[in-house]
């Protein structure tokens, strides 16, 4: 455990990721609402942990259900060659590319964060 989460007290978590619903009904309130009370519960403390992946999911709240529903639970580096080819497949300028990486990197990132904040990485 990091010593940022260490120092973080249950109740600022809880704020922290209750700010962050807050702000995602404001942008995404019908797939807030389609959320079950578990998975919201998830969010406000995986959101708490990170300001990182509050931002990275405010961004891009599209990524939450694919996150939910199965994107968290294993991450297989053998997959990251297919999915960044495909992700590229269509991109046709160094700025566009960039861009693609960039969102593909931050994506892992909250993944691996994510992964780590709920028990889910096994050491092998």
């Amino acid at each position: 455990m990091s010593m940022t989460v260490m120092h973080q007290s249950a109740a600022s978590i809880l704020l922290k990721g209750e700010a962050f619903i807050d702000a995602l009904g404001e942008r995404w309130a019908d797939g807030l609402a389609a959320l079950s009370q578990d998975e919201r519960d998830e969010l406000v403390r995986v959101t708490g942990l990170s300001d990182f992946i509050a931002r990275e999911l405010l961004r891009h709240p599209q990524r939450i259900p694919p996150l939910l529903q199965g994107l968290i639970d294993g991450v297989e580096r053998s997959d990251f060659g297919a999915e960044l080819q495909q992700a590229l497949a269509n991109v046709t300028s160094e700025e566009d590319v960039k861009a693609v990486l960039r969102r593909y990197r931050n994506l892992q990132m909250v993944r691996l964060a994510w992964r780590d904040f709920t028990g889910r990485v096994t050491l092998r």
